[in-house]
């Protein structure tokens, strides 16, 4: 079943995760969703379409004090939610 979606992150800090700040489940982070063993997860969520939104969060990625583990953002189209 198809649904929707929306997402607005402002002004948040995500930290420490084991996995990435900000994780969608399509094609290009997929192999980042396999890597985590999540891969059943992605095969059996439901699509969907949205939107998501924001502005000045606080997404640390690898090598970055209080990284999370697998980077900051994915897909990367989604850095627009650190800036501003």
């Amino acid at each position: 079943m198809w649904g929707d979606a929306t997402l607005a992150l402002n002004d948040s800090t995500v930290v420490r995760s084991g996995e990435l700040g900000v994780l969608t489940y399509c094609e290009e982070c997929l192999g980042i969703i396999l890597k985590r063993g999540i891969g059943r997860a992605y095969s059996t969520a439901d699509g969907f379409a949205g939107s998501i939104t924001g502005s000045g969060n606080v997404l640390p990625g690898v090598g970055e004090p209080d990284a999370n583990q697998m980077g900051d953002v994915c897909p990367a189209s989604l850095r627009f939610l650190k800036e501003g």
